[in-house]
């Protein structure tokens, strides 16, 4: 049995908890570790993969970090289209590379990208404000409807219609 409340006199609650709810799933510290190692290695191996196929550019702001790892750091992200989550590969065609707040703006759906007469394009959300994209003292994050993604050289590395698709139906926000 759990017990809710609060120390100033709140009224506590008990809770009656099954045993399923009691007994997490049992691995070892080993296999706790193992299963750590793997991600940090499939993610930094998925991030460089993507970086280089961009010539580590952001496929929309064109910052390019150098090919310095470290340097790069923090300042561009390997974007997944299709969330790893949602059963989405570590694939080039299932990545692109964006500065952190990109990333974020497309990963909740303000923008997404459609192909539209072979080239790649934004496509922005009606919940896209412009206090979400500027500041003071005129400074904008360019992400205007129509803006063309600058692609990988390597076909294989552009961005998937399947995983565009995805992004397109499941994330981005039409209203």
């Amino acid at each position: 049995m759990m017990t809710l409340g609060s120390p100033n006199g709140v009224e506590r609650y008990n809770l009656e908890t099954s045993a399923e709810h009691l007994i997490a799933e049992a691995i070892t510290t080993d296999e706790r570790s193992r299963r750590l190692v793997t991600a940090v290695q499939r993610e930094a191996r998925f991030r460089d993969e993507i970086l280089a196929a961009y010539d580590h550019r952001c496929a929309l702001s064109g910052l390019a970090v150098g090919q310095s790892p470290s340097r790069a750091y923090g300042l561009l992200d390997a974007a997944h289209i299709r969330p790893v989550s949602s059963q989405g590969a570590d694939s080039l065609a299932n990545g692109l590379a964006l500065t952190p707040t990109l990333h974020r703006l497309f990963d909740r759906g303000l923008f997404t990208l459609a192909y539209r007469g072979g080239a790649l394009e934004v496509r922005t959300s009606p919940r896209l404000s412009s206090e979400m994209i500027s500041g003071r003292e005129g400074f904008e994050l360019r992400l205007t409807e129509g803006l063309e993604v600058n692609l990988p050289k390597a076909g294989r590395a552009q961005p998937s219609i399947e995983a565009l698709d995805y992004h397109q139906s499941q994330v981005f926000l039409t209203r």
